[in-house]
């Protein structure tokens, strides 16, 4: 019976437009089974596959696997941990349920069996919806309904997707959280990232502590006192006002800015594009 409290989860997608009515299961040969292209996890635990593997010797399948048929072969829909441990355990055949689905329902119902069971890591996760969004078109908030999460929670995954490769090494291997990632996110620049992310390392800082140390970054950055101009700078535009003898400023950010020149009547304007040896045609 499909259970209403999984909203748009697995149940939702495996409605009767896509299971067979009659339900029929089959056993085929493991050897005609190929994994799905569109596994949004990539690394399956040795440990355990093997654990699962000791108990279908002993139990079985329990669970049919779901496939679809392509050409002269099926495709796993959802079950590719049972199917991998399947082969660890020497089995020839396994019980299946042969679905009708196409590419999005294929990728959207494997997404979303690895997201009910945790399996997947978060950069796992967050290129997973990419795929969807940049195949498909769809919106944030599309997705989100599609798969029964918060558009918050899609945005933030995705967002992990701009962290630097260092950080990302760093999420992977477990040595900071989504949480901390995010928080490493919020300030500006791959190397104060970089920075913040070793720091909550070797700090062992909590997902708050994080954010309070980001803040703290932030408001550094924005009370750092801006250069003031230098001796050389200075004898330039005093040479401007006494050539020009008008008002000259020079606005400058980074290695660009702003040269204006004030003037006072029409005439005053012509003496300063003559100065400029600008010739206008009359």
């Amino acid at each position: 019976m499909v259970r209403k409290a999984l909203g748009k989860g697995l149940e939702s997608l495996l409605s009767n437009d896509f299971v067979p009515s009659k339900h029929i299961l089959l056993e085929l040969e493991i050897d005609g089974i190929i994994a799905n292209p569109y596994q949004p996890r990539k690394e399956f635990n040795e440990e355990s596959l093997n654990e699962l593997a000791e108990s279908i010797k002993v139990e079985g399948i329990l669970q049919p696997l779901l496939v679809r048929k392509v050409k002269d072969v099926y495709q796993i829909v959802a079950g590719e941990r049972r199917w991998r441990a399947a082969k660890k355990a020497g089995l020839e055949k396994v019980p299946v349920l042969v679905l009708e689905v196409d590419d999005l329902k294929l990728q959207q119902i494997a997404l979303i069996e690895n997201l009910q069971r945790e399996d997947l890591a978060p950069l796992e996760e967050s290129n997973a919806y990419k795929n969807l969004i940049d195949k498909y078109g769809f919106t944030q908030a599309e997705l989100a309904e599609q798969i029964g999460k918060k558009r918050s929670t899609i945005a933030n995954m995705l967002r992990l997707l701009q962290l630097p490769d260092q950080v990302k090494k760093e999420l992977e291997s477990g040595s900071i959280t989504v949480g901390h990632a995010i928080a490493v996110l919020s300030v500006d620049g791959l190397d104060q990232q970089e920075t913040l992310s070793r720091e909550i390392i070797n700090s062992g800082m909590s997902v708050r502590e994080a954010e309070t140390a980001a803040r703290k970054m932030k408001k550094t950055k924005a009370d750092k006192p801006v250069p003031q101009p230098g001796r050389a700078y200075e004898q330039l535009l005093q040479k401007l006002r006494n050539h020009f003898k008008t008002k000259v400023e020079i606005s400058s950010k980074g290695h660009a800015g702003k040269l204006a020149f004030d003037y006072y009547s029409d005439d005053d304007l012509n003496r300063l594009i003559i100065l400029m040896g600008i010739k206008i045609d009359s």
